[in-house]
């Protein structure tokens, strides 16, 4: 407040010094009303849970969104192998369709484009474990960038390693 020459208070701080000494003096002794209660054991917190969770939740995207690496995740309360959150990658989920079987945690889906955001079941290639989905990268990158994954998988992965 320059205009009249004021004190601005920091903005930081929420309450006076005298305001939170008051505070202070009259919860001593007091037991919060939720200490050591989750959302599952009280009526109330229940409620409140579950009237901002999912779809209400105000910041609901339609149950998809990108994360930090930039692949897209769906969000399959269901699926076994959901995150905490209960989401999943799409391109997973995608590959599990077309094989109508759960993918391992072993298995490793590949974009042949790059791209991590097109899920289309042509962009996509399902390698057995990451050691032939890391060996089939580094092939390409030193010796034949022009390769296959199904070519690299028949005659060098399999050939080399006997798999």
């Amino acid at each position: 407040m320059r205009k009249y020459e004021l004190k601005r208070r920091d903005k930081a701080t929420r309450y006076t010094e005298r305001c939170l000494k008051k505070i202070s003096e009259t919860s001593k002794g007091r037991v919060p009303f939720s200490k050591g209660l989750t959302k599952y054991d009280h009526p109330a917190i229940m409620k409140i849970s579950e009237s901002v969770s999912g779809e209400k939740a105000g910041r609901w995207k339609g149950g998809y969104g990108v994360n930090s690496t930039g692949y897209r995740y769906v969000r399959d309360i269901n699926h076994p192998n959901r995150d905490k959150d209960n989401y999943v990658l799409e391109h997973r989920l995608v590959m599990e369709k077309d094989l109508n079987r759960y993918l391992t945690s072993e298995e490793v889906v590949h974009h042949r484009d790059r791209n991590r955001l097109n899920n289309c079941l042509e962009n996509l290639y399902l390698f057995p474990n990451n050691r032939s989905h890391t060996c089939f990268h580094n092939h390409q990158k030193y010796y034949d960038p022009m390769i296959t994954e199904e070519k690299f998988m028949e005659e060098i992965f399999y050939g080399k390693y006997g798999y």
